[in-house]
């Protein structure tokens, strides 16, 4: 499992949490403040 860090949702694979931090609104926020 691997958890997203930004809003810890779990993923069974890595793509999986790749493709969830392009749509999850949220985690685009959190990047976008980040920068």
């Amino acid at each position: 499992m691997v958890k997203c860090t930004l809003c810890n949702e779990e993923f069974e694979t890595d793509e999986l949490l790749q493709k969830h931090m392009r749509i999850c609104i949220f985690c685009i926020d959190q990047k976008n403040i980040e920068k």
